[in-house]
């Protein structure tokens, strides 16, 4: 007898025998026990799952002599035939070679002759989505009204294609992929069977490959078995089909974690010289990939992983240290590198390439936490708590004496009294390197200097000088002897004289040092508990100079000095000190959820966004229920809703509630929060100006006489920009 591949031989002839399809064969089997049977289906799944077989086993069932019975017994005449494939009554049509709509004629001419031994004439089109529209549309009368003998039952990989008009006449049952123990369990009662010996993980190998198709599986042990014959071992198994060895795979996972691009490549190179294709390769480390992300995830992933013991052991091992994130941007790039290598004529040097990225990866911060880091930088800044370096180096308390040396400059030598003027009895300095500056315009004459005013020139930058010329800033420091003022561009009445060179040093005269002007730095807030400074003298400050731009920021806080003290409201920080103001204990929601809110407006940005776009509809304990204006702020307020202090306010304000929980308000609520309350009231007081202002004499002669018409009414104090948000 002629050799039969195992796919054909291990055909299941019962509905017990179709594996991984309980929810189907369970389902057929009740209808034909309470005589419901349907008199059109339709078998949809991937291929190699037993659509097929179920509709002969059906067929069978149908017309065996003992039936119909969801047992059919196999050694009647119908049962036997059938199962030969030479049942008159039982009727295969391929829709691929048959799907004009000549073909479904002669279907229909066939359908009104009595089976000629069975009970039922079944018709059992495979690859259904094959026929044509007009197939299709001749086909629906007969498919809705067939005679009571005739059973129509079709199977598809694609029920997509299907028209609509078809599936509302059938009954359709969707085939499952077969889990891979199933798959394992079924190999190895054939190979028991047959007498041949393979190992456990040689047959998950073979399950695997086989993706979830019992007839795929089927066929690939058949290969198998012709390389190896009776004694099957796992190496056989992994050459046969073409699998990467599951240690390069792990040597390039745990390479991409710890940043060795050696292992990797050296992975890549052993996967290239044992001839595995790169596709493939690429595929396998995919599902690696995701295996140790699940793994990671849950506790239990064994529901969703079809891997050995040792494996998930081994993949927990390697998860335990590593965050998730890791394993999602691995998985990522390996996505992108696995399309690449698919269609690159040169597949390796695309993977080689992809190590660089595949190393670098690191786990991202959370955005809530660079989000609080922002935060604790910007209350430092305005705290006074970090400072800014000043190019060119920190200026003490003694001017450019105390300054730190610039980087790739060595420090002034002892002694040096100012810049470009040398230490007595030492070598003269080389001339400072500076921009090129275009020739200085003639200035007037400058007035002999008055009184002490002549020593202590103003300190005050043109920036800060009133109308008068009249500056805030405490009299300057005496510069002492030899020192020129040139930092702030004033000219000095006599500048001391420059020591002659010694004999053989450089005897080119000195460029004039350019000190680029900055801008002017922001006054610090000053709270109203602090006297006003006094003001300094009529005559300090000089005309000749009112032109000149800025040349340094000597007025501003030393470094060791003490901050200055900061407005809580121009802050918008939280103040340590600060405390919530006590309420009445009998204080209803609404007075409470003001004061909180009040309490809230003290705080960083983002509690600020709290405060001004929720509203508090209800004290829940031991969470505070709030209403967010937009899907923005709905999404934005979790960063901030258990800060410590929102805790605080919470603490104060609603003893028991722990936290706020923020949902975004819905559409039509009649709930107002506290920025559109400000904003209504805005429009009211703009609508009473408009109002006011169209019914003044005056405006109306202005108005007329100029030929316009009154467009914004804006309050004092406001600009027209103010009142975009309101329109």
């Amino acid at each position: 007898m002629s050799y039969v591949a195992i796919a054909r031989k291990w055909r299941p002839r019962s509905f017990d025998d179709i594996a991984g399809q309980g929810h189907v064969t369970r389902t057929l089997q009740n209808a034909i026990k309470l005589e419901r049977i349907h008199h059109a289906f339709l078998f949809t799944g991937a291929r190699g799952v037993g659509k097929t077989s179920a509709a002969r086993v059906l067929s069978r069932a149908l017309n065996c002599e003992n039936g119909p019975t969801p047992t059919p017994c196999g050694t009647c005449a119908a049962c036997k035939e059938i199962l030969a494939g030479s049942s008159p009554d039982v009727i295969e049509i391929d829709g691929a070679s048959n799907n004009s709509v000549e073909d479904v004629r002669e279907l229909r001419e066939s359908v009104r002759y009595l089976p000629q031994r069975g009970r039922s004439k079944v018709y059992i089109v495979d690859e259904v989505h094959m026929l044509s529209k007009g197939a299709f549309n001749a086909l629906l009368k007969t498919l809705e009204e067939p005679p009571d003998h005739v059973v129509f039952i079709f199977a598809t990989t694609e029920p997509q294609k299907i028209p609509d008009t078809i599936l509302s006449r059938v009954q359709r049952f969707d085939f499952k992929r077969i889990p891979e123990p199933v798959v394992v369990e079924t190999l190895r009662r054939i190979c028991d069977a047959d007498g041949v010996a393979v190992p456990e993980a040689g047959l998950r190998l073979v399950a695997r490959a086989g993706e979830g198709s019992m007839r795929d599986a089927q066929s690939l042990l058949d290969r198998v078995i012709s390389f190896s014959g009776e004694e099957i071992t796992v190496e056989q198994v992994s050459e046969v089909l073409g699998l990467v060895d599951r240690a390069l795979l792990f040597d390039m996972l745990q390479g991409i974690l710890l940043g060795e691009a050696d292992r990797c490549l050296g992975a890549i190179e052993q996967v290239y010289t044992y001839g595995y294709d790169l596709s493939e390769f690429t595929a396998e480390m995919l599902e690696l990939i995701r295996n140790a992300t699940l793994v990671g995830l849950s506790p239990t992933s064994h529901r969703f992983l079809d891997v050995p013991d040792e494996e998930r052991t081994r993949l927990q091992d390697i998860a335990k240290d590593t965050s998730p994130d890791v394993f999602v941007q691995s998985f990522h790039v390996m996505m992108d590198v696995h399309e690449q290598v698919a269609r690159a004529p040169r597949p390796r040097l695309v993977l080689e390439m992809a190590v660089a990225r595949l190393v670098s990866i690191r786990p991202a911060r959370p955005v809530d936490q660079i989000v609080a880091r922002l935060g604790d930088l910007e209350r430092r800044l305005r705290q006074g708590g970090a400072r800014a370096p000043r190019p060119g180096g920190r200026r003490g308390r003694g001017g450019d004496d105390d300054a730190e040396p610039a980087p790739g400059r060595s420090p002034a030598p002892a002694g040096a009294t100012s810049r470009g003027a040398p230490a007595p009895g030492g070598p003269p300095p080389n001339p400072p390197v500076a921009p090129r500056a275009r020739p200085a315009e003639p200035r007037p004459p400058v007035p002999p200097p008055r009184g002490a005013e002549a020593q202590a020139p103003s300190k005050t930058p043109p920036w800060r000088r009133g109308p008068t010329g009249r500056g805030d800033a405490p009299p300057a420091r005496d510069p002492g002897p030899g020192r020129a003022s040139v930092r702030r561009g004033l000219v000095p009445d006599d500048p001391p004289p420059r020591p002659p060179p010694r004999d053989g040093a450089d005897r080119r005269p000195a460029r004039p040092a350019v000190v680029q002007p900055r801008p002017p730095e922001p006054r610090p807030v000053v709270a109203a508990d602090q006297p006003p400074r006094p003001p300094p003298p009529e005559d300090s400050w000089d005309p000749s100079t009112a032109d000149m731009a800025p040349m340094d920021w000597e007025d501003t806080p030393e470094p060791d000095a003490p901050p200055p003290p900061i407005d809580p409201e121009d802050a918008g920080e939280p103040v340590p000190e600060a405390e919530p103001a006590p309420i009445a204990a009998d204080a209803d929601l609404e007075t409470r959820a003001e004061a909180f809110q009040a309490w809230l407006d003290l705080g960083h940005s983002g509690l600020q966004m709290l405060a001004r776009h929720a509203v508090i509809t209800a004290a829940s304990p031991p969470h505070l229920e709030a209403r967010m204006a937009g899907q923005f702020h709905a999404e934005n307020a979790p960063n901030w809703t258990e800060d410590p202090w929102v805790v605080r306010g919470l603490a104060a304000y609603f003893p028991g509630c722990a936290r706020v929980r923020a949902r975004r308000r819905l559409e039509g609520s009649p709930l107002l929060t506290r920025q559109e309350r400000k904003d209504e009231a805005r429009r009211v007081q703009i609508a009473a100006l408009r109002a006011r202002l169209s019914e003044d004499p005056l405006v109306q002669r202005l108005v007329e006489s100029l030929g316009a018409s009154m467009k914004d009414v804006v309050p004092e104090g406001e600009r027209p920009a103010d009142l975009e948000r309101l329109r």
